[in-house]
This record gives C-alpha cells, structure tokens and sequence, in this order.
C-alpha cells in the first residue's frame, strides 16, 4: 500500500521518473522537490524487490523510469552519480516540477486537457501556490468509463500529454544539482542497478553499476582506505562505516550480476580494511568513524 501510493503520488515525478525528498501531507500528494541520490538508491532496490514478490508491472515501471532519471540527469561523465538535484528553480520550491491548468489547457488543446487533467488529478486552484503536482487520480479504467472513450484512445491521449510537458519542462530554467560524488551513496545505487539488471533483465543496469564501481575504485580507493567525496577531480574525507558498507554491498552485488571474480577480490580487500578501521575490539560492533580520523 506504501509503496503504490508513492509511486501514484506526487512524491514521484509523472513526467520524468525518480523521487522526491519527503511528502509534506498525509496522501503523498505535495512533496519537497529536492530529489536525493540516497532515496532514489533505496526506493529503486526495494521496488525491485516488490516486484519480484507481486510481478505487479507498476513496481517494474517505476523503477525502470528512476533508472532512466538516474543516467539521463544524475551521471557524470565519468559514469559516477551526482549528489542531489535542488528543489526551487526561478527562485521558487518545485516550479520546474508543477503547472497551471491553463498552461496544460494551451500545450494539449481542450479534449486532451480534460482528459489528462482528471487522470492526473489536476484543478484550477492547484495543491501549492496555484500550481499542480502530478498524480494518479484516475486509473485508466474508470476514465475511459466517465469520458466515453475507447481504452487504445485514453492510453494515446496520456501517453502524447506526457511526452509534451516533458519536452516543454526541458525548456523551463532547470533547479541545480549538487555534483559532489559521495562513496556511500554512489554504493546505494550501484546495488539498486545490478539487482534490477538481474530481475528486469538489462544488461545495461550492470554495465552503469560496473562503470561507477570502476570509478569509485580507482578515485576513492586509495593506499588500503576509502574516501567519501569527489568533487572537481579530487577525492577528500576520510570515509565512514557507510561510505565502506554500502560500497561493499554494491560490489558483492555487482559480482552477483555478472560474476566476474574480480568484484568478489575488491570486496574482500574492502571488507578486511573495515573491519581493520571500524571494528570496536572491546563492546563489538562497528565505530561510525574509523580509526584513521581525527
């Protein structure tokens, strides 16, 4: 129910995949617009996983437009992933992400408009500030009931709405995006990716996970300790437990998928390093910062 209903909701961008921070009210419907590299890693790993549980096409969906928001908007030219993206654009929290009604009346023609606008939860008064959030109101089924329509009509009708926001979104001053590179989170997605290359069956998931993996071996592995962050072709911060343990996870998880031996001798390596800095001999368990910090 949790999961559907973020999927539904406006805490999922409609038009260009990917989720948003946090919902701001109770029915996941107007959320801040600031859309974490961290979330979207989790959210995608898990939506997979409800996918291989149900095989419910809206879970495969879902995941599959975050994965295309991932490498559209968030990779780096290296192939490593980037920080975060802002949630105000032309001085305004969530402007690039939400429309007037009229602006949809004029860029879909009055019988298209209508019926996006109930698919899609849309009124002239707007959820924020005379704006609205995209959202599944109406499921196809019933719309096509209430508006007469044949199914193949509604379908088309959607689809060519969301194609034309989309492209008239690119066009809108653009909110900006943090372009650090942080270990622990780049681990988080490199896991979300291998894992839906094996359930989704694309083998393009695994090549990204591979290439960041690469990436983040060759920047942030350095003389047996792991860095945090990369920004403007320098790596700095002495890793955490995190940036080590979701790392490990993403290269155990990338020899998984393609199992190719030298991801399993990386994390190996990774593995004695963590243990070596983190591990508290007297209580057990692991210190959050390693014994190398200040």
């Amino acid at each position: 129910k949790s999961l559907t209903a973020m999927a539904e909701g406006g805490l999922f961008d409609q038009l260009g995949g990917g989720f948003h921070r946090y919902s701001t009210d109770r029915k996941w419907l107007v959320p801040h617009f600031e859309k974490m590299l961290y979330d979207n890693g989790l959210l995608a790993k898990i939506f997979i996983d409800m996918y291989q549980a149900t095989k419910q096409d809206i879970y495969q969906d879902t995941v599959k437009e975050t994965f295309s928001w991932l490498l559209r908007e968030m990779t780096s030219s290296e192939g490593a992933f980037y920080a975060s993206l802002d949630a105000d654009s032309e001085g305004k929290e969530g402007t690039w992400y939400t429309w007037e009604l009229k602006e949809i009346l004029n860029l879909l023609g009055p019988k298209h408009a209508k019926v996006f606008a109930q698919a899609y939860g849309l009124t002239p008064r707007g959820h924020i500030d005379g704006r609205n959030v995209l959202h599944i109101k109406e499921r196809i089924e019933k719309l096509v009931e209430s508006e007469n329509i044949p199914i193949f009509e509604a379908d088309h009708i959607l689809k060519k709405g969301r194609e034309t926001l989309f492209e008239a979104r690119k066009k809108k001053p653009r909110p900006p995006r943090d372009e650090k590179i942080i270990t622990a989170w780049n681990g988080l997605m490199i896991t979300a990716l291998a894992h839906g290359s094996s359930v989704l069956a694309d083998s393009s998931y695994l090549e990204s996970a591979t290439r960041c993996a690469d990436f983040i071996w060759s920047k942030q592995w350095q003389s047996g300790k792991l860095l945090r962050v990369y920004k403007d072709g320098q790596s700095k911060i002495n890793g955490c437990l995190d940036d080590y343990a979701y790392f490990l996870e993403s290269l155990i998880a990338v020899y998984e998928a393609g199992l190719d031996s030298r991801w399993i001798l990386r994390a190996r390596e990774l593995a004695d390093a963590m243990i070596a800095e983190f591990w508290d001999e007297g209580g057990g368990g692991f210190f959050l910062a390693g014994r190398s910090g200040e």
